[in-house]
């Protein structure tokens, strides 16, 4: 199923199995491997510095995709 189609049905308050979806928030070890498999000690400089802004949910820490990709973006920029 693709993502398109897995919003529409979303829009329309239909049930959609959740693997089907891409996720928008990546706990500490998807976020790292996303970044390029970064060390923990580098998830944690990035997250404690501001560079990549996360989200507290209980005692967990989630970092959005986009938050993610708009770091890789500035840091793309930077470099050229």
């Amino acid at each position: 199923m693709n993502l398109d189609y897995a919003l529409d049905i979303r829009e329309k308050g239909e049930t959609v199995m959740n693997d089907q979806l891409e996720p928008r928030l990546l706990d500490v070890g998807k976020t790292k491997a996303y970044l390029g498999d970064v060390s923990s000690q580098t998830y944690y400089r990035l997250i404690n510095s501001g560079a990549i802004a996360s989200i507290k949910i209980g005692r967990r820490r989630f970092v959005e995709k986009s938050e993610i990709d708009r770091y890789l973006d500035e840091q793309r920029d930077l470099q050229n």
